[in-house]
C-alpha cells in the first residue's frame, strides 16, 4: 500500500466516525437488558475507562514510529509469535468487514422488504474496495465531509424527539446496584473502544506529527462516546428500558415518536442514513486494515492487487456470515464480546507489558 499522510483533523474525524460505528443504533438494547434504566450510566463508565484504552493505543503507536500494528507485533513479540498474532489481527479485521454489510442488509430489510440482500451489500462492499484502492488519505478526507452530515442529522433528530421525553423512565437510579452498570458498559466498549485497535494500522505510520496525534484521538473518542451516550439516554427517556431492551434497533423505533405539528413525522429513516455513513467509514477502515496487514505479511510490492479478490470474499461472506437472527444474537454474546476484548484489550496489554519488560531489562543492564 502506498504510504500517505493524514492531518490531525482528519485523524479526529476518521476516529470519531469509526468509533461510533453501530453503537448509535445497536448497543442500547443489550445495555438496557442488563442495566435497565441505568444503561446511560454504563455509557459514562465505558467512556471513562475507554479513555485509558485509547491512551494505551496511542502509547504503543507513538513508541514505534513508522510501523503498522503488524510491524509493532513483530518487533515487540518476536518474529514467530508476532507473526502469529499479526495473522489473527488480519483475520479479525476482515471478519469485521464481512459483519458490517450483513447488519446493513438486516437493517435495510425493514425498509426494502423485497430487495435481495446481496443487492444491498454490493454497493457497500464496492465502496470499501474503491476507498481502499484510493488510499487512507481519501478515506480520511471523506470522513471530514461525512462527519458534518452525521452531526447535523443526529442533532436535528434529537431536538425533534425531545418533546416526548419522560424523566420518570430513568427512576429509580441504581436500583440494581453498580454491577449491572459495569456489565452494561462492556457492551458499549466492544463497539466503540476495543475495535479501535485497528487504528494502529494507520497510526503512527500515516502520521507526520506522531506525538501530536494524542489530542485528535481523544477528541474523536469523546465525540463518538457523546453521541452514543445521548442516543442511549434519549432512547431510555422516550421509550423506557423495557421497550429498549426488547427492540433490536431502538434508535429506529425512537425516531418514530417524532411528530411536530403533524408536519415532521415518520422521519425514522433518517437514522438509516446516519448509520450507513458511519458503517461505511468503519467498514472501509477495517477492510483497509485487513488488506494492508495481509499485504505486509505477504511482503507484496503492490498491495492493491489483493483488494478486489478480498472484496469478492467479503461480498460473498456478508450474505452467509449469520444464517439467522438467533445465530447473530448467540455470536454477539458468546463470540463477539470475548473476541473484541481479546483483540482490543488483552493482546495490546500483552504488547505493552512485553515492551515495558524489555525496557526495564535494558535499563538494568545499561547501568
Amino acid at each position: 500500500m502506498e504510504k500517505k499522510y493524514i492531518s490531525g483533523h482528519q485523524l479526529f474525524t476518521l476516529f470519531a466516525l469509526s468509533s461510533l460505528g453501530g453503537s448509535v443504533i445497536v448497543a442500547s438494547s443489550p445495555m438496557a437488558a442488563v442495566a435497565k434504566q441505568d444503561a446511560w450510566l454504563g455509557a459514562l463508565v465505558s467512556a471513562a475507562y475507554g479513555m485509558c484504552v485509547i491512551l494505551m493505543f496511542y502509547f504503543i503507536g507513538s513508541r514505534h514510529p513508522g510501523l503498522t500494528l503488524i510491524g509493532i507485533l513483530r518487533q515487540v513479540l518476536g518474529k514467530w509469535l508476532g507473526t502469529l498474532f499479526a495473522v489473527c489481527y488480519v483475520l479479525f479485521f476482515l471478519l469485521l468487514s464481512t459483519n458490517l454489510p450483513w447488519y446493513i442488509m438486516d437493517f435495510m430489510g425493514h425498509v426494502m422488504h423485497e430487495t435481495p440482500q446481496y443487492a444491498i451489500s454490493l454497493p457497500l462492499v464496492l465502496g470499501f474496495a474503491i476507498a481502499v484502492l484510493y488510499g487512507i488519505e481519501v478515506i480520511a478526507r471523506a470522513s471530514e465531509i461525512l462527519i458534518k452530515f452525521v452531526t447535523f442529522i443526529f442533532l436535528a433528530s434529537i431536538l425533534m424527539v425531545l418533546p416526548n421525553i419522560k424523566p420518570d423512565n430513568l427512576l429509580p437510579v441504581l436500583e440494581g446496584g453498580i454491577v449491572p452498570v459495569l456489565k452494561s458498559s462492556v457492551f458499549l466498549s466492544v463497539y466503540v473502544t476495543f475495535p479501535m485497535v485497528s487504528f494502529l494500522m494507520i497510526f503512527p505510520v500515516n502520521m507526520e506529527d506522531v506525538f501530536g496525534a494524542k489530542k485528535p484521538l481523544l477528541k474523536g473518542f469523546l465525540w463518538s462516546n457523546s453521541v452514543a451516550f445521548i442516543s442511549i439516554l434519549i432512547s431510555l427517556l422516550v421509550l423506557g428500558s423495557g421497550i429498549v431492551s426488547k427492540t433490536k434497533y431502538p434508535t429506529f423505533l425512537l425516531l418514530k415518536e417524532i411528530n411536530l405539528l403533524d408536519i415532521f413525522t415518520r422521519i425514522e429513516y433518517f437514522i438509516s442514513v446516519l448509520w450507513i455513513i458511519t458503517e461505511f467509514v468503519v467498514g472501509a477502515l477495517f477492510f483497509y486494515s485487513g488488506a494492508a496487514g495481509l499485504s505486509e505479511l505477504l511482503k507484496l510490492k503492490d498491495g492493491n492487487k489483493i483488494v478486489l479478490p478480498l472484496a469478492l470474499i467479503v461480498f460473498i461472506m456478508s450474505g452467509v456470515v449469520f444464517p439467522s437472527d438467533v445465530f447473530n444474537m448467540n455470536w454477539l454474546r458468546l463470540g463477539w464480546m470475548p473476541l473484541s476484548i481479546t483483540m482490543g484489550l488483552i493482546l495490546p496489554l500483552l504488547v505493552l507489558a512485553v515492551y515495558g519488560g524489555k525496557k526495564a531489562v535494558w535499563l538494568i543492564w545499561g547501568k
